[in-house]
């Protein structure tokens, strides 16, 4: 497997469909999509190419609420926001984070029920987007959505943020839980979803907020790393696409054909780690360019 092969099968699926017609499903929560690192990485691809005009109103932003947040104090740093919020126990924003469309592997025996999950992801990055452009919103209210924005990107393009299995092994009305039920051996993550958090093992901690130099240096190594493999260029169809439907539905149809091992409780396979460590990176700067987008569209 190689990143164009990962890039070119994702563009596939994108352009076969549009969202995947699916019943969605109320789960428990859900773990960090991406850790720290990964929403950081996404947000320093982002703002790498910002406009001057999109810089300075995301700073005036930032600095709304950088008094009640110290973690948060610049718009690389307030990409992990969303999830400060999980561990001070705010979770009423939980179900933001994440769109349950399911993966049938094996017959269940039993029906799946509809039920109303609108308040998903796709419909949170809507949120954000319409907050942000409208002219009489509160300057507080725009930077909370901002930030919201920038954790969103990272977490709607992490394949298992878009995906719930659902098996003899994990039932309706559940499932595995976007993979948090999913056990797997041989990694210093025993369930696939922290796997996928990680980068597939590529960051193995949160990186520490504030920021120190080394961290900053940290993020910006990975950064040119993730755009010297995959340079714009390379996905500009796909940063084309403004509509976050499509983006979940890119990464359930990733969840679905590179997101999950043959089995479960079992060590990964070296294939399944590379690319899903392929994956990672490309889904990392997809969903930085696609942020940069969105800014640009919003402020100039």
């Amino acid at each position: 497997p190689n990143l164009k092969r990962v890039v070119d099968k994702t563009m596939m699926f994108s352009a076969r469909s549009g969202l995947v017609v699916c019943v969605v499903l109320l789960s428990v929560v859900k773990s960090d999509a991406w850790w720290c690192d990964g929403h950081v990485l996404t947000a320093a691809i982002a703002e790498r190419n910002m406009c001057p005009e999109a810089k300075n109103a995301t700073d005036m932003m930032v600095a709304q609420l950088a008094p009640e947040y110290p973690k948060a104090t610049t718009f690389m740093q307030a990409a992990c926001w969303p999830d400060d919020l999980k561990s001070d126990r705010d979770n009423f924003f939980d179900t933001w984070h994440y769109i349950n469309l399911p993966f049938i592997r094996t017959p269940v025996g039993m029906a799946l029920t509809a039920v109303n999950t609108e308040h998903n992801v796709v419909w949170a990055l809507a949120q954000a987007n319409k907050t942000l452009r409208a002219n009489r919103a509160a300057p507080v209210d725009q930077a909370m959505k901002l930030f919201f924005m920038i954790h969103f990107a990272g977490d709607v393009h992490q394949p298992l943020h878009a995906i719930t299995e659902y098996s003899v092994a994990h039932p309706p009305p559940d499932g595995d839980n976007g993979g948090n039920l999913f056990r797997i051996l041989g990694q210093n993550v025993s369930e696939l979803h922290a796997f996928w958090d990680s980068g597939a093992g590529q960051w193995q901690t949160d990186i520490n907020r504030p920021m120190a130099a080394n961290d900053t240096d940290y993020i910006n190594t990975w950064a040119d790393t993730i755009t010297n493999k995959v340079p714009e260029s390379s996905v500009a169809d796909r940063v084309a696409e403004t509509d976050p439907n499509v983006w979940a539905n890119e990464s359930y149809m990733l969840g679905v054909t590179v997101g999950y091992p043959p089995q479960e409780n079992t060590t990964l396979p070296p294939e399944f780690i590379t690319t899903a460590q392929e994956t990672a990176i490309v889904q990392v700067a997809v969903g930085g360019y696609r942020l940069l987008k969105n800014l640009k569209d919003i402020y100039f």
